[in-house]
């Protein structure tokens, strides 16, 4: 029956596990090590920073929106891929094709396209 309750959790994999242990030092019930949430008079060990899978429900809602790229590949929620450079990126809309960095520079290169067209209307007339 225990193992029912684990199968929801996703097992991380090694380039997520160092991102994950860096975002746990950062939650506000970790100190040096010891999960203050879970303290009862003696100290307890965090659980988020020996295991291999999210387990703490604080982590999860409170942390790990704090790298939203990391949580959408976590919590299996879709993330896109940018148009410019490949990367993935959390889109601020459903119709987000860029990251805002490609995204300015494509805009530039649309407005440049387009200048350059409205000129040439401009001389031949």
């Amino acid at each position: 029956m225990k193992e029912r309750a684990f199968q929801n959790y996703k097992r991380l994999t090694q380039a997520q596990l160092p991102r994950v242990r860096r975002l746990v030092r950062q939650c506000c019930n970790y100190d040096c090590g010891e999960c203050i949430a879970l303290d009862d008079g003696a100290g307890c060990v965090c659980v988020q920073t020996i295991s291999c899978s999210l387990l703490c429900k604080w982590f999860r809602n409170a942390v790990l929106p704090l790298d939203p790229v990391l949580e959408l590949r976590l919590l299996g929620e879709p993330t896109k891929g940018r148009a410019g450079c490949g990367e993935a990126f959390v889109p601020g809309s459903n119709r987000a094709k860029y990251c805002p960095a490609c995204g300015k520079v494509h805009q530039r290169k649309m407005d440049a396209q387009k200048h350059r067209r409205n000129y040439g209307k401009r001389i031949k007339s």
